[in-house]
C-alpha cells in the first residue's frame, strides 16, 4: 500500500510539473492576489483531483472502449480551452492584492476546484496509468486501493502547485510588468492547448 501511495505521488508530481492549465493559473493568482489565495487554490484543485482519479480508475473500461464518451470529453475540452484563452488575452490587468481573509481563501479554494473540474484531460491521463498499474498487478478497483491511489495523486499535485505558488513570489517586485506578460502567456498556452486539442480531434476522425 505504501508503494502504491508513493507511485501515485510520483506520477502526479511528474504529470503536474510541466506548466499547464492549473499550475499557470496558480501562478497568475499568486501574482494578482498573493500567496494565501494561491495556496488555497492549489488545495481546491488537488481536492477535486481525488474524485477525478477515482472516476478514472472505476470507469477506465468505459473511456477506453466507449469512443462516443471520449469524443464528448474532447469537445468539452476544446470549448473550455478556447474560452479561457480569450479571457486571459482580453481580461484587464489588476494591481496585486494580498487578500488573506476568509473570503479570499474561500474564493481561492472554489476557483481551484472550478478550474480543476474543467480539466477533463486529466481523465485520459489517469485512465492510462491506472490501467497500466492494474494490468501489472500493482493495484485493483478495491476501495482501499482507490483511496490510497487518489490521495497520493492529490498530494503530488498539491506539492507541485505549492512550488509554483512559492516560485512566483521570487519575482513579485516586478509584478505589474510580469503580470501583463504572464496573463498573455497563460492566454497563449490555452490557445495552444486549443489547437492541440482540435488537432487531436481531427486526427481521430481522419
Amino acid at each position: 500500500m505504501i508503494t502504491l501511495f508513493a507511485i501515485a505521488i510520483g506520477l502526479s508530481f511528474l504529470g503536474s510539473l510541466p506548466p499547464g492549465m492549473i499550475s499557470l493559473t496558480v501562478v497568475q493568482t499568486r501574482l494578482k492576489y498573493g500567496l494565501s489565495r494561491a495556496i488555497w487554490m492549489a488545495a481546491g484543485a488537488a481536492f477535486v483531483e481525488i474524485f477525478q482519479v477515482i472516476v478514472a480508475v472505476v470507469f477506465a473500461g468505459w473511456f477506453v472502449q466507449g469512443g462516443w464518451l471520449s469524443n464528448i470529453l474532447d469537445t468539452i475540452a476544446l470549448v473550455v480551452f478556447v474560452g479561457l484563452a480569450g479571457y486571459f488575452f482580453w481580461a484587464p490587468v489588476r494591481e496585486i492584492s494580498t487578500d488573506s481573509s476568509r473570503t479570499g481563501k474561500a474564493i481561492g479554494f472554489a476557483k481551484g476546484m472550478g478550474i480543476s473540474a474543467l480539466n477533463v484531460l486529466v481523465f485520459p491521463f489517469w485512465i492510462f496509468y491506472s490501467g497500466l498499474l492494474i494490468a501489472e498487478g500493482w493495484m485493483d478497483n478495491s476501495l482501499e486501493h482507490l483511496l490510497t491511489f487518489s490521495l497520493g495523486v492529490s498530494l503530488g499535485t498539491f506539492g507541485v502547485l505549492l512550488a509554483y505558488a512559492y516560485a512566483a513570489g521570487f519575482v513579485i517586485k516586478r509584478v505589474k510588468e510580469l503580470l501583463w506578460y504572464s496573463q498573455k502567456f497563460v492566454g497563449a498556452m490555452f490557445l495552444l492547448f486549443s489547437f492541440l486539442q482540435a488537432y487531436r480531434m481531427w486526427s481521430s476522425i481522419s
